[in-house]
């Protein structure tokens, strides 16, 4: 912990600039970034515990009353540079957090540019990282473990990763449109709080963000291909009216990919043959379009209420075919002849989906202590898909299978969460939701159509306390979950399932902290997964869907630490984790076929060990090597072919981040984990781009994705099982893919209160 006398000096050496540069960038350098996603914006900054109701602008040790509030129209300090202001701010704030560290005697400690606090860490960007970011988005490849690939973030250890803003869940294409600028902070949790565990969340990532200072804004996030048909944009406009906001928001992502091929080797028995087959994938294009377009209304009655509608209009489109040559071996089980032959196969994958859904958010702070949200939200889908499986001898037709799907979703979703502050140092929080879904398909191949009715529900209620004492904090709680569902061929299915949650952490000192979570988590089938539908994956392989899938439980237990200073922050943990009836597919022999169902039938227990790091190894050179190194071991019983692996993987990046310039390179070493029906390895993902800032509101730049190879992952059975399959998908078109980047954003306009929204939720499952 810092000593009182540095303190004083800080004090001392910047008080003067201090009071203005909390305001200076809400007035110079907000942009749409604070009304990003649905509500967008935030009144004051919540650096409190996502989940848990602190005062607005309160810190989770900070005394209530204490905040430090600003007045409306204070702008930017005369002759005051903004990157002087970043920088002063920084040095308020720490002095202020040490304040309320020293009166408390609460475990906060700080480094240069992370703080630990006893449940998760805060990154505090500098200088070079706003400088060097072009979107809040890019901000995360701050964090290690955290991999940031086509617009889309995730955890390089495959488990869920929680994105908040102001502790309300949003998508990657809103951060896109969000400004470094306007980041107050980044807090990351190991393991996320209990109301986002409970609902599945591994990690989670919550972005805080300073006071808006605007009255409009708009902002523009274009990525565009040179050599392949690939884009990725993104588009926001925001006005304020007295206490009202309208915000309209788009985000799009074309994609043609060519020379997408599978080479695969098959074998497999059925109806008293074996079938091989050594196939060589023919180039085809793969095209997936995907947009999506929000229409926001908040409207603030005072600072104590609040009232937010959104209306969501959301649309995918995707046909991903697979055309290979293969050589056809069938041989007879009881006289072994043999006969081959050079047959062509082709698969269809094709969907599209359109989905409306309509938003409503209510939130009423009582007093510094109690606080109530509300959360509703009705979803639809439409949803049409189409696999088809068809094989040739030349020009003549062996087989020819299509299942079509047309499909309808009515969703709806209510949420409340209550928080009561006890103490400074205690809390407690309660929260209910329930979720209830009606899903009609239709599956045929044209001719026939079977009807299949998929009513689901699910019921959940949770509490949590909270506390700390000195260096030690602790988390208590836990919830009870109702899964059930009903279907024409299975009848009703109900699952109750008690779901603990234990959180520890100390605080060493002002560098390092050591943390131990478990938590347990209740995974439920897609509703897609549940209907009457069923295809060909190969001339005599059919899958079939299960209406009697259940759900699952996953309990996890991890424990690592953590340490930083002014130039390297390491991150060493050892996970475990293990699932009970993890649905996995099953084969058997039926009507001359291989079949493979999905069933409730595996058990999963899987150990990870990984170091995550980032060193500044010069003072004064904007300069930062990022490293990730995991350790996997997995292993699964059931369904007659027990499977497990071990595996090394990992990532490194290198970054340079000046106040014009920026460059970086990346590289991603996958590493291997148990899929479906076997092993498979992961994406080899790795590129280099550079950017230039031109005046205050643009930015462009340039880079390249897979340098010098294409995009390639592998799958292969487990030796035991009735289907031995060996099979790598490529896609040449992604090589040496070359992408321009432009950002701009352009704002105006005064200080204005808007919502901070606590709870929101979304129907994800289109019935695909």
């Amino acid at each position: 912990m810092l000593k009182r006398t540095s303190v004083m000096r800080i004090r001392r050496l910047f008080a003067g600039a201090a009071v203005g540069a909390v305001c200076v960038l809400v007035s110079a350098h907000s942009s749409v970034a604070a009304y990003v996603e649905v509500c967008i914006a935030v009144e004051t900054e919540t650096a409190g515990r996502p989940g848990q109701t602190f005062r607005q602008g309160q810190e989770p040790s900070e005394v209530p009353g204490q905040e430090q509030e600003q007045e409306q129209g204070q702008g930017q300090e005369q002759g005051q540079e903004p990157d002087e202001a970043h920088e002063q701010e920084w040095k308020q704030e720490l002095e202020q957090e040490q304040e309320r560290a020293d009166t408390l005697k609460a475990a906060v400690f700080t480094g240069r540019s992370v703080r630990h606090y006893s449940d998760h860490q805060k990154y505090y960007l500098g200088k070079e990282d706003r400088e060097g970011s072009a979107t809040a988005l890019e901000t995360l490849k701050l964090i290690p473990g955290i991999l940031v690939k086509d617009d889309e973030a995730t955890l390089l250890n495959g488990k869920g990763l929680t994105i908040l803003l102001n502790g309300l869940p949003t998508t990657s294409a809103s951060l896109s449109l969000l400004t470094p600028a306007d980041i107050k902070s980044i807090d990351f949790y190991q393991n996320a709080p209990a109301r986002y565990s409970f609902a599945g969340s591994g990690s989670m990532v919550n972005i805080i963000t300073r006071r808006p200072g605007i009255g409009g804004s708009l902002m523009l996030n274009l990525k565009e291909a040179v050599t392949t048909p690939w884009g990725n944009n993104a588009a926001s406009y925001r006005q304020v009216l007295k206490n009202t906001m309208i915000g309209i928001e788009y985000s799009g992502k074309p994609s043609k990919s060519g020379g997408y091929g599978i080479d695969e080797f098959l074998e497999y028995e059925a109806g008293g043959n074996r079938y091989t087959k050594e196939k060589k994938g023919l180039d085809t294009d793969f095209t997936r379009n995907r947009h999506n377009v929000s229409l926001d209304l908040v409207r603030m009655k005072d600072e104590n209420s609040a009232l937010k509608a959104q209306i969501t209009l959301g649309y995918e489109k995707k046909d991903w075919p697979v055309s290979q040559s293969a050589l056809k071996t069938v041989t007879n089980l009881t006289t072994q002849e043999s006969t081959t032959s050079e047959v062509t196969d082709h698969k269809d994958d094709w969907s599209e989906y359109l989905s409306p859904a309509l938003d409503i958010y209510w939130n009423r702070r009582f007093s510094d202590r109690h606080e109530l949200s509300v959360n509703f939200v009705a979803t639809a889908y439409d949803t049409k898909s189409r696999k088809g499986f068809y094989e040739y001898a030349g020009a003549t037709p062996l087989l020819s299978s299509t299942s079509l799907t047309d499909g309808r979703k009515y969703s709806g979703i209510i949420e409340a969460v209550y928080g009561w502050t006890l103490s400074e140092k205690h809390k407690l929080g309660f929260g209910a939701r329930t979720t209830a879904s009606l899903a009609e398909q239709n599956s045929g191949n044209g001719e026939v159509t079977v009807r299949s009715d998929i009513n689901t529900d699910l019921g959940r209620l949770w509490c949590e306390y909270s506390g700390n004492a000195g260096g030690f904090r602790y988390s208590v709680g836990a919830a009870m979950e109702h899964f059930g569902y009903e279907t024409k061929a299975s009848g009703r299915h109900d699952y109750i399932y008690f779901r603990p949650l234990i959180q520890l952490s100390y605080m060493f000192n002002d560098h390092s902290s050591m943390y131990l979570d478990y938590s347990s988590n209740t995974s439920t089938p897609k509703i897609g997964w549940m209907g009457d539908a069923s295809y060909y994956k190969d001339d005599k392989w059919l899958v079939r869907s299960n209406p009697e899938l259940g759900s699952y439980t996953t309990r996890d237990a991890k424990i690592g630490y953590s340490f930083n200073n002014s130039w390297l922050y390491i991150n060493p943990y050892f996970l475990i984790y293990h699932n009970d009836n993890q649905i996995i597919p099953i084969f058997s022999h039926t009507d001359g076929l291989l079949v493979e169902r999905d069933e409730n039938s595996g058990n999963m227990i899987a150990v990870m060990a990984a170091l995550g790091g980032r060193i500044k190894p010069f003072r004064n050179i904007p300069l930062s090597l990022t490293v990730y190194a995991m350790y996997n071991d997995q292993r699964l019983t059931g369904g007659g072919a027990d499977r497990s692996v071990k595996s090394l993987g990992g990532m490194a990046m290198l970054r340079y981040s000046g106040k014009k310039w920026t460059a970086e390179a990346m590289y991603n070493l996958p590493f291997k984990s148990i899929s479906d029906i076997g092993v498979s390895k992961g994406e080899n993902y790795g590129y280099f781009e550079f950017s230039r800032m031109i005046g205050k509101n643009l930015r462009l730049g340039a880079g390249m994705r897979y340098p010098f190879y294409h995009w390639k992952v592998s799958e292969e059975t487990a030796p035991g099982s009735l289907v031995t399959m060996k099979n790598t998908s490529r896609m040449t078109s992604q090589k040496n893919t070359v992408i321009l980047t432009c950002v701009y954003n352009f704002s105006y306009g005064k200080k204005v209160r808007t919502v901070n929204q606590k709870i929101r939720n979304a129907d994800i499952d289109s019935g695909l």
